[in-house]
């Protein structure tokens, strides 16, 4: 494929306009240029347009939304500052950390955690310790001692895998099954996959491949070999308050993208306000579930828009709750909370101030997500209360809401990470990764859907670094 340099770009404008007659139709309006327009300011388009400002590219960012950090968000008006998105650091972060230290935002050990654990089936609660003996517990005996949070662990092999990148190669690919079936094929019955399939990140376990969670542990196993997690001190915000800093005159919010047109050498984006910004070159960083509305001309490749409109993103919606008084010292069932039920999962945080067990953060994933998203927001702190109270009676009087926060109701998230569905691996994912389109040179995505090896907030920053330095390649 033919590289352009940004001389061959100046040289070729005026051709391109022969191609392009909007570009010269003064009805819609002026253009402003740039070397390279980014489409979100979230980890992955920030950490691409710091490295592009470095090598001396103008870079415009284009974010939709009235603040930057996309999916990564601590919640600094209420108490605890606790991070809604993305919190955990893995020890194998290493363009995280690398993105830290630059950004001079310190690090600090996750504090030690009470780690007693309430399990909850049909509204019947019990503690941990009594969970193996317990008449609720339908598990095969061979399983009954093991928590409900730990089953999927027990089934997930990873010794297919190579190494983490393995999972693109031909010879996973007879894993880019359904979770469900390679659960069957393991031998867990109805009810192991009924409980695991309660904290998965997916509307449902038959809509989730094998492989996409068997390459997420090997990851986390790679990861080990690198120490403990960590979080940022003060709330994950304050590195993405640190680069939007560095990025001040880049970044443009509120600017919701509707087109972008492809004519020859040059990009033009339009917004849905009507301005319109042109560029050599284009990373789009943000989900493709906020993707999915955005029109281009020449349309993308089939199997690449195929990709766009139906990786899944997972629907979460995060809750934290003030604790008045220890109300697991009351019952003894342990302030940690596992539900079958529309609370699913709660933990304990600390309040950032050196009080354990002060905040507890609640996690309701996939469907029961999504039939939470329909109960209207004013109702919406009772049921939750109210489910609370159902299975743990002690809790009335000792906890009260402080936040809800729906990922899928974000208009411009949709979700709050992408998954591989059975068959999307094998036949699309390598496609996407390769990050080269022949009808739209010079146009990379970022974000952590583009991940080689990673998961979470490193894969954002890692790929965000990768497409930047195929942008520059594909100049020079």
């Amino acid at each position: 494929m033919q590289k352009f340099t940004r001389r061959n770009f100046t040289k070729t404008i005026i051709a391109s306009a022969v191609f392009a007659p909007s570009f010269i139709n003064p009805s819609r309006g002026s253009i402003e240029h740039s070397d390279v327009l980014v489409i979100g300011a979230g980890l992955s388009g920030m950490n691409a347009a710091r490295t592009l400002k470095s090598e001396g590219y103008n870079v415009r960012i284009l974010e939709a939304s009235n603040r930057y950090g996309g999916r990564v968000m601590t919640l600094d008006d209420i108490e605890g500052s606790p991070d809604a998105g993305g919190l955990q650091v893995g020890g194998g972060y290493a363009h995280f950390k690398t993105l830290a230290d630059e950004m001079n935002v310190e690090l600090e050990p996750f504090p030690a955690a009470d780690t007693s654990l309430c399990i909850s089936i049909g509204g019947e609660s019990v503690s941990q310790k009594m969970w193996a003996k317990s008449n609720i517990n339908k598990l095969p005996e061979n399983l009954k001692h093991l928590p409900p949070p730990f089953l999927l662990s027990k089934f997930i092999d990873t010794t297919p895998l190579g190494d983490t990148l393995t999972w693109l190669e031909d010879s996973a690919h007879n894993l880019d099954i359904s979770l469900e079936q390679y659960l069957i094929n393991k031998g867990a019955n109805e009810e192991v996959r009924r409980l695991i399939s309660v904290a998965l990140n997916t509307l449902d376990i038959n809509e989730l491949s094998a492989l996409n969670e068997i390459r997420k542990y090997r990851a986390y196993e790679d990861e080990k070999e690198f120490g403990p997690s960590k979080r940022v001190l003060g709330g994950t915000s304050r590195i993405t308050d640190a680069m939007a800093v560095t990025l001040s005159n880049e970044i443009h919010k509120n600017k919701p993208v509707k087109l972008i047109e492809f004519h020859g050498n040059k990009y033009v984006v339009t917004c849905k306000n009507g301005e319109r910004y042109s560029s050599n070159t284009i990373i789009i960083a943000i989900p493709f579930s906020a993707l999915r509305h955005v029109n281009f001309a020449p349309s993308l490749p089939p199997n690449i828009q195929k990709i766009i409109n139906n990786i899944g993103y997972a629907p979460v919606t995060a809750y934290f709750l003030k604790v008045k008084r220890p109300f697991w010292e009351e019952d003894g069932l342990g302030v940690n909370m596992w539900s079958d039920g529309l609370t699913e999962r709660i933990f304990t945080l600390d309040d950032r101030k050196g009080g354990n067990n002060q905040i507890l953060w609640g996690l309701i994933n996939g469907r029961k997500a999504i039939e939470f998203d329909r109960i209207p927001n004013e109702q919406q702190e009772k049921v939750l209360m109210d489910e609370i109270f159902k299975i743990r009676p002690s809790a009335r009087g000792s906890l009260e809401n402080l936040h809800i926060h729906s990922w899928s109701k974000s208009q411009y998230s949709a979700g709050a990470w992408s998954y591989w569905k059975p068959g999307q691996i094998k036949n699309l994912a390598r496609e996407l990764i390769k990050n080269s389109f022949k009808n739209h040179p010079g146009l990379f995505f970022a974000g952590e859907h583009m991940a080689k090896f990673s998961a979470g907030m490193e894969a954002a920053c890692a790929s965000g670094s990768r497409a930047a330095f195929e942008l520059i390649d594909f100049t020079s």
